[in-house]
């Protein structure tokens, strides 16, 4: 039985990501976090939903590398198996759940195993209907990292953010907007002076809007022109900066992993001098007055005359 990830299960695995960021110890403190300040309050509302059918253990990641520093050149050598989950629980202890999910992660020679054991009262249920269970959760979980492969799948979730605190749905707006992004940036204090005035001057004479003219000699290739200035924008992530707010009305910048350089060619050796330089001085006028978006990345374009 073939068992597909539900509609929005790749979100779901990025906001599983968030939350266990938030917890102890990767999401291996969530009990603990969850009764502790200020989250206590939700006591109340956990008591009285129904106990959970099945519960799940992750015990984290572990390698038979794995050894205190303290030990380390005293004799001890690794061995292997260690993580291995063979403990089985007294046959007259009260069951907890219906199903008990230990898991843990191993380093193996191909790389790191995921390793789970289903344990469950036999007067309850019966091994077949748990193996079921257990090829069902399997099949979900490589539906889920099959997904992860896809082109488009991933993105950032705020945890991933350490300088700014956003909201998920901030994150998937401006994905939605600008692609995949590297990262959220705080807007600095000169950046948002900067940033109320050009929305203050709005179609008017921006002070900080400038233009600068380069006059190239000897021969100008404008291709090789282009693929530089293009690779500029890809090595230096602050020229693809987007100025936008939050969903709260904070403003941030966005940096998307790639933009398109806005660029034009316009040749006018078949004019002659004084026609040529008016239609030069004609397009610096235009292109002052043509002002940036600041939501509209990148913040500069590029015309080779």
């Amino acid at each position: 039985m073939w068992i597909r990830p539900w509609p929005g299960a790749g979100c779901g695995a990025g906001g599983e990501a968030g939350q266990g960021a938030v917890a102890g110890g990767a999401g291996q403190g969530h009990g603990l976090w969850a009764a502790a300040p200020p989250q206590r309050r939700h006591r109340p509302v956990l008591a009285a939903l129904p106990a959970p059918q099945i519960g799940f253990n992750y015990l984290g990641r572990v390698s038979a590398a794995d050894m205190p520093a303290d030990l380390r050149g005293h004799g001890f050598t690794p061995i292997t198996g260690v993580g291995e989950l063979v403990a089985a629980p007294d046959a007259d202890m009260p069951a907890l759940s219906a199903v008990e999910i230990n898991a843990l992660v191993t380093d193996t020679g191909q790389g790191p195993a995921l390793t789970a054991m289903f344990s469950f009262p036999t007067g309850l249920l019966d091994r077949g209907e748990v193996h079921a269970l257990a090829q069902d959760w399997c099949q979900a979980l490589r539906g889920i990292t099959g997904h992860t492969r896809t082109q488009g799948a991933g993105g950032l979730t705020p945890s991933d953010l350490s300088l700014v605190s956003v909201a998920q749905s901030d994150i998937d707006s401006w994905e939605d907007t600008y692609g995949p992004l590297d990262d959220v940036w705080p807007v600095t204090t000169v950046q948002s002076g900067l940033l109320f005035h050009t929305l203050l001057a709005g179609t008017g004479f921006d002070a900080y809007h400038m233009q600068m003219a380069f006059h190239l000699n000897g021969p100008v290739d404008p291709a090789r022109l282009h693929t530089a200035a293009q690779t500029l924008l890809h090595r230096h992530s602050n020229l693809r900066a987007a100025f936008v707010t939050t969903a709260q009305g904070d403003p941030v910048q966005v940096i998307p992993q790639a933009v398109t350089l806005p660029w034009q060619v316009i040749d006018l050796r078949d004019m002659d001098p004084a026609t040529s330089s008016a239609a030069f001085e004609d397009f610096l006028a235009r292109d002052r007055a043509t002002h940036f978006t600041p939501a509209t990345a990148p913040l500069l374009r590029l015309t080779c005359y």
